[in-house]
């Protein structure tokens, strides 16, 4: 019901494709003409013209209206609406409402202070930032700090997430939550909203056309009340922002999808910095760490205090990630129905996967108890064991300093290159195809990136600079590479601009995107990786480069997506030839390691054996 992951680009992308043979190839033909790329991004950025009505029909037309009112696709407000005309000159500054059992801030699109700061290049805020302005609402709320809708605004088209001539991405929801530092559920039904309106979270929502918008609109939803009716905060009117809404009321004329967009967040005491202690604390020390002051509203090192019996491994692998940001997280032992077997390992997997600092508390534990030094092994010093109140007192003190806890000498936690995988590969010369959908997208990035992965678990590797882009030279001086007979060498990488003279396992080429020529060698290729773009203005280009491989075994590497989108983007774009992998962000260029999960799916049948160092 509730999908913020789906750009509409993409939403309308994958229907283009699937409607492509209903409409006797029209859009094919266009497609491979010289007008593709503007047709293309046309039709993914802009509203609906008499161009496209001339070139695919009525037809056609009739099917992309239908896409863009049930996805909420066209967020914008015409001057001469009513609730343009009725909120322009206003101004709603210090507006709270009370009513749905939490302070919820209110800002208004049309808001006098904002309504005519431009958002993006094609409109203003009054007319189009009810997603930037919903986030606003949302973000000061639950963050107890003000962000006006102009912060939002900005914030969205510096990121990407300004579809001009439309309104908002989808993807705006989830992206700018996480970059305020609240979390993002989804997938709620229609007990899921209730239950999260019930216990103080907010909901965004994305209407289509109703009682809400002719065409889309971003609203949040901020309380039900006793009866059951939901409270809203309309960025585009006060007016129904004051209404109580019953549930079929307020999804009359809903979107196929219901509400393809929803948020959640934790309030801004749970939320606030990521300066926080985590304590999972037993019923009879519920009240161990009160003597810190860290409970205080106004807290450097706010306490979220958790009170039950828990498993210490199903906390870890199913609970820890909604608290992955604290930077201290306290474990009360009683509170853990693990052995001391079980808690020791469960600690050493969560310092595996996350880089809070621990405490245990255990009252009474000795050196010489097993659990005591498997704390150590694991890299806990912070142990409080200790039976009278003021010097527990005095070791949580301790352990929750800068510096920690530093009686005791814990076994120093391995480092990054500690425990790396090599591997054993009898194979020659296998040639990697590294090419790019357009320039600047990561190609260079890309076959570097795994040709220093190659050589880092064992491989044998070239890199060939196979395109005119004459980077090779002033790489080697920035890197200060060694110099060889025909190119040279860096961190047991060859690089070259032409074919390596001795044999290696792998010859990484980097085609770049203008590989006209070099077709005959895409397609002799052991393994073709494809780099592609997925903003809309990058998609054009990502379905041509696809299109020129049909039929041919590719992977589609694409850099830069952001965790909500990745389930669509590869339903759009992975088909029976072309697997879609989605690359971490890599601001080395010579990473090893950054997309080696990445690489090591791309080579895997090569490997001989591996090894562990």
């Amino acid at each position: 019901m509730i999908d913020q992951k789906v750009p509409q680009s993409l939403v309308y992308l994958r229907n283009v494709m699937k409607r492509a043979r209903k409409y006797e190839g029209a859009l094919a033909i266009i497609s491979h003409s010289i007008v593709d790329l503007p047709f293309i991004v046309h039709l993914l950025s802009s509203p609906i013209s008499m161009f496209v009505g001339w070139v695919l029909g009525d037809g056609a037309v009739e099917a992309i209206e239908s896409f863009q009112q049930e996805y909420g696709y066209n967020q914008n407000i015409g001057i001469y609406d009513t609730d343009y005309i009725n909120g322009s000159g206003q101004s709603y500054e210090g507006v709270v409402f009370t009513d749905g059992g939490m302070e919820v801030m209110y800002y208004s699109q049309m808001d006098k202070r904002w309504a005519d700061v431009m958002y993006g290049t094609s409109s203003t805020i009054g007319q189009g930032g009810c997603g930037p302005t919903s986030m606003a609402i949302v973000v000061s709320t639950l963050t107890g700090e003000t962000h006006d809708p102009v912060e939002l605004a900005q914030w969205s088209v510096a990121n990407g997430h300004r579809c001009e001539g439309n309104g908002s991405y989808h993807s705006l929801i989830p992206a700018a939550a996480a970059a305020y530092g609240l979390s993002c559920e989804k997938n709620l039904d229609a007990q899921g909203i209730v239950d999260a309106l019930s216990s103080g979270k907010l909901v965004v929502a994305i209407m289509s056309k109703g009682h809400f918008t002719r065409g889309g609109h971003f609203i949040v939803l901020r309380g039900v009340t006793s009866e059951g009716k939901i409270l809203v905060a309309d960025p585009a009117s006060f007016g129904r922002s004051q209404q109580e809404w019953t549930y079929p009321l307020l999804w009359t004329n809903p979107t196929r999808r219901r509400i393809p967009a929803a948020l959640t967040g934790q309030s801004a005491d749970d939320r606030r910095q990521q300066n926080m202690i985590l304590y999972l604390s037993s019923t009879q020390h519920t009240n161990l760490l009160d003597f810190t002051g860290f409970y205080e509203p106004d807290s450097e090192m706010p306490i979220k205090k958790m009170v039950g019996n828990f498993v210490l491994k199903q906390f870890v692998v199913y609970d820890m990630r909604s608290f992955a940001h604290f930077k201290d997280v306290v474990l009360d032992r009683p509170a853990f129905g693990d052995t001391d077997e079980e808690f020791a390992q469960a600690i050493e997997e969560f310092l595996t996967m996350y880089s809070a600092r621990v405490t245990v508390i255990c009252e009474g534990l000795t050196r010489a108890d097993p659990l005591f030094q498997s704390l150590l092994d694991s890299g806990v010093g912070n142990i409080v064991c200790d039976t009278e109140i003021g010097e527990i007192q005095q070791e949580i003190k301790e352990c929750l300093s800068d510096q920690g806890m530093t009686r005791y000498a814990a076994k120093e936690r391995p480092t990054r290159a500690g425990g790396q995988e090599h591997y054993r590969f009898d194979c020659r010369n296998v040639v990697v195809a590294v090419a790019g959908a357009q320039s600047r997208i990561g190609t260079t990035t890309a076959a570097i990136g795994l040709s220093a992965w190659l050589a880092r678990v064992g491989a044998s590797v070239c890199y060939v600079e196979n395109h005119a882009g004459g980077h090779l030279a002033a790489l080697a001086r920035g890197y200060e590479m060694e110099v060889e007979a025909d190119g040279w060498q860096f961190e047991r990488v060859h690089y070259r601009s032409s074919e390596p003279k001795k044999d290696v396992n792998f010859v990484v080429h980097d085609l770049g995107s203008n590989f006209a020529g070099k077709r005959e060698l895409l397609e002799r290729a052991d393994i073709r990786l494809l780099v592609c773009g997925t903003k809309p203005y990058e998609l054009g280009y990502t379905v041509r480069l696809q299109t020129s491989f049909a039929g041919v075994h590719a992977y589609l590497l694409c850099p830069f997506v952001a965790e909500g989108m990745k389930d669509d983007l590869a339903e759009a774009l992975q088909n029976d030839y072309h697997k879609v992998m989605f690359a971490e962000y890599q601001p080395e260029l010579t990473d090893s390691d950054c997309n080696g999960k990445q690489y090591k799916s791309m080579i895997a049948k090569y490997i001989m054996e591996s090894r562990t160092t």
